[in-house]
């Protein structure tokens, strides 16, 4: 990945992960649990369809 562009799928990734987390804090401390585990899983699988739409976008070399 371009890295120029890194900084900002990091930055995208965390800004997901702080609305997951406040969401949680909401909720009773099992669902809140559940919560954080299934944010993780979406944010994992959300970084690497991110960086493939990306990569669509900057071709290899640039």
């Amino acid at each position: 990945m371009i890295a120029h562009v890194q900084p900002f799928v990091e930055s995208f990734m965390e800004c997901g992960k702080a609305v997951g987390a406040e969401f949680a804090s909401r909720l009773p401390d099992e669902d809140a649990g559940n919560i954080a585990i299934a944010v993780a899983n979406v944010c994992s699988k959300e970084k690497t369809f991110l960086r493939k739409a990306i990569a669509e976008v900057y071709p290899v070399g640039d």
